[in-house]
């Protein structure tokens, strides 16, 4: 089977060989390794050394070409101890650091650089990136083939590291640290505390660099970017910029630090693009509340509720409906154990579009026993194509019951963490902003819904079992999906159709 179309692949030292065979013409040089003496003659800068190094722009190698912004950015670098950077996403800021890390190496033999990365995959990644541009200069040769400790010779050194809380532990006479998306790095106060002493031999000709995407109006990140500034307001400036001021926006704080705003509109290509945010928000299945935080500069949307409170009420157009014949349906449940949450399952019609809540079972305060009857009551009316049974704690009982009770019956457990009931919560958010569901006006969801915390995921007050109980059902839609088009399951529905016309009942 052939590669998958766009999918990412290691460049090998033969391909970056043969790419500088056809260019040598375009930057005016052979490739070849500089002795010391010759490398000391003429050290370019950072914006040159830069464009003669490769990166990937989607399927694509080209040059390195640094955006004025970048170039902006690198000035502030070199002109202050410290940077804090509020930046959208997907403005090439990690790897510009990381490249103008490399060209310091190739300056500096005595230069050492730490970057630290959210996660392994993120360091590795990175790691990949800046060995593919030192591979592909002309003027480095690399001392190491450790991926992540990059020693260039007669050059400096430039590690890369996890953001786990040991990570700065070891480190010595570092000239230069990135801290990168350190709004989303739980451990980042103490990794950064542990870090600082590794940089004093260096004293103000060390530079350390915070770069991030918001992430709410709390923790370390939020405190270096708001700490400081005398008369200007942070989310006044953020706002000011999103209300179409200019997009790069930089100031020395009273500290002496420097904080750098910059704005999608900045980038040349972004910019050119009338609906960037909604195309984004489509092409990517993110809820707009997302966006704002990670392309718009957004600093309040955490302390807010996932689901636009426009399209919560848009889309409240929906009514309970009774069975009706030749309809697909989805069945959620999310059990309650005891306390004042609901015991909650949702039938919504999946053959319709939009896709629309009709029916619904919500009780507190009885027993399992008397709630798995009023489930099983919703099944037999609706026989739905799969039934979706959140399965944390006491859910695996449940859906044993239901399958002895109901052999039948497609089941699937729908098991809730952090990060699934994320992914699972984006997926209804997203529904209901492209205008994909509705439901009746009076359902409880209509008033739960502004009160989910986009942050924390669950209700800042009062219940949240409609959410996620729908987020269960959300998280089985595909499989949902692929029952209703297998022609085992249509030619099943078409038998019980006969056989009910024959015996005059639905």
């Amino acid at each position: 089977m052939g590669a998958r179309a766009g999918a990412r692949r290691n460049v090998s030292q033969q391909e970056i060989d043969k790419w500088w065979e056809g260019v040598a013409d375009y930057f005016g040089v052979q490739k070849k390794t500089l002795s010391p003496e010759q490398a000391k003659i003429d050290k370019p800068s950072w914006p040159v050394f830069a464009s003669k190094t490769l990166i990937r722009s989607g399927a694509n190698l080209i040059p390195f070409q640094p955006y004025d912004y970048q170039k902006a950015f690198v000035e502030q670098i070199e002109a202050h101890y410290g940077t804090v950077a509020v930046k959208s996403r997907q403005m090439g800021f990690t790897e510009m650091v990381a490249s103008y890390f490399l060209w310091s190496c190739y300056q500096n033999p005595a230069y050492l650089a730490v970057i630290f990365s959210k996660t392994q995959d993120d360091t590795t990644n990175i790691a990949r990136r800046v060995r593919m541009m030192a591979s592909s200069h002309p003027d480095v040769e690399l001392e190491t083939e450790n991926l992540r400790d990059l020693k260039l010779k007669d050059g400096g050194r430039l590690v890369f590291k996890p953001a786990t809380p040991n990570a700065a532990r070891g480190l010595e006479s570092v000239a230069a640290i990135l801290f990168d998306e350190a709004a989303f790095v739980p451990p980042i106060e103490e990794i950064y505390g542990s870090a600082m002493p590794s940089m004093e031999m260096l004293g103000d000709d060390a530079r350390v660099i915070i770069l991030s995407t918001p992430n709410g109006q709390s923790g370390f990140y939020w405190e270096r970017v708001s700490e400081s500034n005398g008369d200007i307001d942070v989310l006044r400036k953020c706002e000011e910029i999103r209300q179409g001021g200019s997009p790069i926006q930089h100031w020395t704080d009273q500290e002496g630090w420097c904080k750098f705003m910059a704005h999608w509109r900045a980038h040349p290509v972004y910019s050119n693009r009338e609906n960037y945010l909604q195309d984004i928000a489509k092409k990517k299945r993110l809820p707009l509340a997302q966006v704002r935080q990670e392309y718009d500069l957004d600093f309040t949307v955490s302390t807010e509720s996932l689901f636009n409170q426009d399209a919560v009420q848009a889309q409240a157009i929906g009514q309970w409906e009774k069975p009706q014949s030749g309809a697909d349906y989805l069945v959620c449940v999310d059990p309650n154990f005891g306390g004042s949450d609901y015991f909650r399952a949702q039938v919504w019609k999946l053959s319709t579009d939009p896709m629309a809540l009709v029916a619904e079972y919500a009780e507190n305060q009885r027993s399992i026993e008397y709630s798995k009857t009023k489930v099983l009551g919703l099944i037999d009316a609706y026989r739905p194509v799969l039934c979706a049974v959140e399965s944390n704690s006491g859910g695996v009982v449940i859906i044993e019951d239901l399958a002895k009770a109901r052999p039948s019956l497609r089941l699937q457990g729908v098991l809730t963490t952090n990060t699934t009931k994320r992914v699972n919560t984006d997926r209804i958010a997203i529904a209901l902003e492209q205008k994909e569901v509705i439901y009746p006006p009076d359902w409880a969801g209509v008033q739960e819904m502004p009160q989910f915390s986009a942050l924390k995921r669950e209700a800042s007050s009062g219940h949240d079992d409609t959410i996620t109980a729908w987020a269960a059902g959300w998280a089985a839609l595909e499989s949902a999906r692929e029952i209703i088009n297998s022609p085992m399951y249509r030619a099943q529905e078409s038998t019980l159709e006969e056989l009910f016309d024959e015996l005059g009942v639905y």
